[in-house]
């Protein structure tokens, strides 16, 4: 299965028409979302919330995947799952995108802000307060959210503790994949799985030497057609992580394509990884 799912994955890659950049129009959610998942939304402060738990799961533990940009990444991550035929009832996930109050796909001026670890011409830096939120307010949340029932409604909490996520799985792109290396290299007990995306390493501000934990697993994923604007290679920064948890799951794919393209070749690849992994597990 996993053979057969990634050469679709590459297939599309490959064969698709190139986009260098990641598009403001927002994806419509299938007609099936419904039928497999609860859906809500919830607003804190100027983040929106967009929560999807599986309605039928077996009361069986299962992956939790964190994805940023979430206007634009959470319908996208519901189609991919619904396109490539998992089912809650033998591959559940519960879905949680991080966006921003507001009807655009990519708010760029706050996603600047809140993604990029330091200041560069006057803009950006605010990872470590963003990290505060996610830390404080929003991963509470989803945890929550994860522990209720799941018939109807998200509101009804579990009183007993729930079962332990199998996964708790982050995705980034671009100044989000830059925000994912942050708290992997700081942070990195949040997640057990990090998806980095053509990560905007050209910003600066992240530091190999920060990190003195190796525990979670990292996957990177870039485009083949991806300008270097600067800063350390991509591949020199691979390897230098590599060098500096040599016993830790570290890989990364290219995809022919640019910057953009990454998004909906790498959502699929962390689909297979965390579900056939669930699947493994059984």
């Amino acid at each position: 299965m996993r053979n057969i799912f990634r050469s679709v994955v590459l297939c599309a890659v490959f064969c698709g028409a190139l986009h260098t950049e990641p598009s403001q129009d927002i994806e419509s959610l299938s007609p099936l979302a419904q039928s497999y998942f609860v859906i809500e939304t919830k607003t804190i402060g100027e983040y929106k919330l967009f929560l999807a738990k599986p309605k039928t799961t077996h009361a069986k533990p299962y992956p939790i995947l964190v994805v940023l940009d979430g206007n634009a990444h959470f319908p996208f991550v519901i189609n991919q799952y619904i396109m490539h035929q998992y089912t809650p009832t033998q591959e559940p996930l519960f879905i949680a995108g991080i966006g921003y109050d507001g009807d655009l796909a990519y708010d760029v001026p706050r996603r600047t802000r809140d993604y990029t670890p330091i200041v560069r011409d006057t803009k950006g830096g605010g990872a470590k307060a963003f990290y505060e939120v996610l830390q404080t307010q929003i991963m509470p949340l989803i945890q929550q959210a994860y522990c209720t029932e799941s018939s109807s409604t998200l509101d009804s909490i579990v009183e007993s503790p729930c079962a332990k996520p199998t996964d708790i799985a982050f995705f980034g792109h671009s100044f989000g994949g830059l925000f994912g290396l942050y708290v992997f290299l700081h942070h990195q007990e949040m997640f057990t799985y990090y998806m980095i995306a053509s990560p905007s390493l050209w910003w600066g501000g992240i530091n190999i030497d920060a990190l003195d934990t190796c525990e979670s697993k990292i996957v990177f994923t870039k485009g083949t057609q991806e300008p270097h604007k600067g800063g350390i290679l991509f591949s020199d920064f691979v390897k230098a992580l590599y060098a500096k948890c040599p016993n830790t799951h570290i890989y990364a794919q290219y995809f022919h394509g640019g910057h953009g393209d990454t998004i909906k070749a790498s959502i699929p690849l962390v689909l297979s990884d965390l579900l056939i992994k669930s699947d493994d597990t059984q």
